[in-house]
């Protein structure tokens, strides 16, 4: 993960749902993104938001997902 240019966009945390995608809610729009599974070991990954609403603040950069520790681990 590269930051060095880049500002500090939000960590929305995720699960991967039954069809292996990951599923974050969003704050702004009070509803589930989908996106697809991050890379293959990664743990925090940049994704572009899903949000339908113009003001959204997340469509400027998009936000970043970390994945939710599994309950019995």
């Amino acid at each position: 993960m590269d930051r060095k240019n880049s500002r500090a966009w939000p960590l929305l945390v995720g699960y991967v749902d039954s069809v292996n995608d990951i599923r974050v809610w969003c704050p702004f729009c009070k509803s589930w993104h989908i996106h697809g599974f991050l890379s293959k070991g990664a743990k925090v990954e940049h994704r572009v938001a899903h949000c339908s609403d113009p003001r959204s603040p997340f469509l400027d950069g998009g936000y970043f997902i970390g994945l939710a520790p599994k309950a019995n681990q």
